[in-house]
């Protein structure tokens, strides 16, 4: 599905059974309000109503309510704070405690979608910009599924995208980045190679091509002053020498790092001493995954640098 518009029907104008909003034909989803604060919601497209709508935020389409958030109220947290304390509160509708989707509007313009299960669970929500296309942020835990979409894009020189299959625990295969939109340097990225080749994050049931096409230019990439890295055994070798090759680390300072335990093909971590490949490397941290075997070595082999464990 593609990103569309989604409006209540009070913006939208209704001519001989076709839904038009500011003079054109609507596409995307329109919210109609219904008794006791209840919304109903369909998809749109070139004026016609085709079907409901099916939040991203639940995996397979249960007979739930839908809601405005309006209708609910808290005994944990006020409604004007509810955003500031989302996962951390009851949710009631008329005196029960609720289950099934909320959508808070803004002038009639959808800016939030939240699923709480029956177990009270709030964690599946979505963060619109009211005013486009895209979303702020969203987090979508597919349990059956075993997948985990999360992203975050509420800060201009900040977009950070998350996808994680965590089917096979022993295995789990992900893709993490944080960059920067403005200067495209990295601050953050971590894969394994079989997400790298297949792609399966383009799955996302909310689009991010921008995101997609950054990850996929993944051996041209400039790293920022701190950066953290993450990978499998069978990928860091491939993507070290790709890197040392493009000058991708001159401007890593500080560089938070886990997956050493397979970078076994670049002479025994003496690239960290490669002044043409890490000029301006200062410190090394490293995460929980690193062996103290490997700790050590890299202790003995880069003196002139800080190394210590995350």
């Amino acid at each position: 599905m593609n990103n569309m518009f989604r409006l209540k029907s009070t913006l939208l104008t209704q001519v001989d059974n076709k839904w038009y909003y500011q003079g054109m034909p609507f596409t995307g989803v329109i919210f109609f309000d219904k008794e006791d604060s209840q919304i109903a919601p369909f998809i749109v497209h070139n004026g016609v109503i085709t079907e409901p709508y099916i939040s991203p935020c639940i995996e397979s389409p249960p007979s739930i309510m839908q809601v405005d958030q309006s209708a609910l109220l808290s005994p944990d947290c006020p409604y004007n704070e509810m955003p500031s304390c989302w996962n951390d509160i009851r949710l009631c509708y008329q005196d029960k405690l609720y289950a099934g989707m909320v959508y808070d509007f803004v002038e009639g313009k959808c800016l939030y979608e939240n699923y709480i299960d029956d177990d009270r669970y709030s964690g599946n929500y979505i963060t619109w910009n009211t005013d486009s296309l895209l979303p702020v942020s969203f987090e979508l835990l597919y349990k059956p599924a075993g997948l985990t979409y999360s992203y975050d894009g509420f800060r201009v020189d900040e977009v950070f995208f998350s996808y994680t299959d965590w089917r096979n625990m022993e295995e789990v295969d992900e893709v993490r980045i944080k960059y920067n939109p403005v200067t495209k340097k990295i601050g953050e990225f971590s894969a394994t190679k079989s997400v790298l080749q297949d792609k399966p994050y383009t799955s996302c049931p909310i689009p991010l091509p921008d995101v997609y096409k950054m990850i996929d230019s993944y051996q041209t990439f400039t790293f920022d002053e701190f950066t953290i890295l993450g990978f499998d055994k069978n990928i860091i070798n491939e993507v070290f020498e790709i890197w040392s090759n493009n000058d991708s680390f001159q401007d890593v300072k500080k560089l938070l790092i886990d997956g050493l335990d397979g970078l076994d093909g670049l002479a025994n971590f003496s690239i960290f001493n490669n002044k043409q490949v890490l000029g301006s490397l200062t410190e090394i941290i490293l995460m929980g995954g690193s062996s103290l075997e490997t700790i050590e070595t890299i202790k003995a082999t880069v003196t002139n640098l800080k190394v210590r464990s995350y």
